[in-house]
């Protein structure tokens, strides 16, 4: 599974992006936190996540923190 970083996340709209550790920018929404509780993000913390490409480009899946 790729990891990387929270580079930007807001909870008011319910995405952000990830910068994977090859340097990748990917999308991540909301209903793809695998995260207990409180689903949100903050930048610079690290997840682990499945990678899917899509029309729009690499989004994130199954996105946990490390």
């Amino acid at each position: 599974m790729p990891e990387g970083y929270v580079d930007k996340y807001s909870q008011d709209k319910g995405f952000g992006y990830i910068i994977e550790d090859s340097g990748k920018e990917v999308l991540v929404k909301r209903s793809s936190l695998d995260i207990p509780g409180y689903k949100t993000l903050t930048p610079g913390e690290r997840v682990r996540f499945e990678m899917e490409e899509t029309v729009r480009g690499p989004e994130a899946k199954k996105v946990s923190k490390v």
